[in-house]
């Protein structure tokens, strides 16, 4: 094979590269918008009854409506998440619904996000009680109704 034929093999190869990145981008652009229509379609139905509560346990209310969102955001959610999911594989602990951290009291709370545990470096310097309490206030938003319960019974 000489040089000009290895040449035309290699833009042959190249459009056809080229055609199937671009037959791939037009599918992924049509199942993006069949996704974000029948998103903006389920949302639109006025028939749908929503919820007592204002959101589903693990999901985030809108930002600025608790004081306690940013706090969480920056001195906890690096490690716990932005839903406060955790990662049980590396041994963080869910703080939303998902987790037990309900189950404790407001005291404990405070306690664990001031002086933090063996795994937890201690937040004592960087937070005040009163900003603990948004922070655990916070919190309750991504509990279940039970789990608020619960936990305003154990304080």
């Amino acid at each position: 094979m000489n040089s000009a034929e290895k040449a035309d093999l290699h833009e042959r190869r190249r459009r056809r590269i080229v055609r199937q990145s671009q037959t791939g981008s037009v599918i992924a652009l049509l199942v993006m918008g069949v996704l974000v229509g029948g998103i903006f379609y389920l949302g639109s139905d006025p028939a749908v009854e929503l919820p007592d509560d204002p959101f589903f346990p693990g999901q985030l209310p809108g930002p600025g409506e608790y004081p306690g969102q940013e706090l969480f955001a920056a001195t906890c959610a690096p490690c716990h998440g932005v839903t406060a999911g955790g990662n049980t594989a590396a041994g963080i602990p869910a703080l939303n619904g998902a987790g037990d951290v309900w189950m404790l009291t407001g005291e404990q709370i405070e306690t664990i996000i001031l002086d933090g545990t063996p795994k937890m470096p201690g937040n004592r310097a960087l937070l005040g009680p009163a900003e603990v309490g948004e922070i655990i206030e916070f919190l309750q938003v991504l509990w279940t109704e039970e789990q608020r319960e619960a936990f305003q019974a154990n304080n």
